[in-house]
């Protein structure tokens, strides 16, 4: 049990370091003159990945189980909470790359209308077709797979206007155990109405996608100990 959490916190930290590299990647693709945005949120919950086994499978799916945790949400994401967010459907592009025993695949992605909805009726819609990369370890203790979205173009659709968005998912998995996965979603919307003109690109580097280290470890230790007791 040991060692499986601390191979937990080895992915959640890989994780994070890299959602927070692909939150600053998208820095200039939001607007810098919409410096006060809408509002920011990071939802993290279970994730379940379909293919463990194979490094660069053709086809792959994520798909994601309720309830969502809301680690933090400003402006006028502030008390929201997802109540649903649609399967990810993946298709390999090419041949995987094969470097020190992690192979790296580089996947399209399909997701539904609308990729996340919201308690108050608020919806998220993905606008682009994004390139993702997946990340294959083997492991004694299991086969790692990790999905990255570094950037999620699209509109935040609220009662009061629709938003330019872009958002970062991170959804990780290790196979051999009883544990699902997990991911981590953070997403800002400038304080602009689409149509409205927007005179310089916002800056969204404040962004962290934060808590999806903290939910897989007490995962990982809770899921465990629950197994052993049994």
């Amino acid at each position: 049990m040991k060692n499986l959490n601390n191979l937990g916190h080895g992915v959640a930290l890989a994780t994070s370091t890299l959602a927070l590299g692909s939150v600053l990647a998208i820095s200039s693709s939001i607007s810098s003159a919409q410096a006060a945005t809408f509002g920011t949120i990071n939802i993290v919950g279970e994730a379940i990945i379909s293919n463990l086994t194979d490094p660069s499978p053709e086809n792959d799916t994520i798909s994601f189980v309720s309830p969502f945790t809301t680690v933090s949400a400003s402006g006028g994401f502030s008390g929201l909470v997802a109540n649903s967010i649609s399967t990810i459907n993946l298709e390999s592009l090419e041949a995987g790359l094969n470097t020190f025993g992690t192979t790296l695949t580089p996947y399209s992605a399909t997701i539904p209308t609308p990729f996340i909805s919201f308690v108050d009726g608020s919806t998220f819609v993905v606008d682009n077709l994004p390139v993702v990369g997946r990340n294959f370890t083997a492991s004694a203790l299991g086969n790692i797979v990790g999905y990255s979205f570094p950037e999620l173009q699209g509109t935040l659709f609220t009662n009061t206007g629709e938003f330019m968005s872009a958002g970062v998912l991170t959804a990780n998995q290790i196979n051999a155990t009883d544990i699902d996965g997990s991911f981590s979603f953070t997403l800002t919307s400038g304080n602009t109405n689409i149509g409205q003109p927007v005179s310089e690109p916002a800056n969204a580097g404040a962004l962290v996608a934060l808590g999806i280290g903290a939910f897989l470890t007490k995962n990982l230790a809770k899921k465990s100990k629950a197994k052993v007791t049994a």
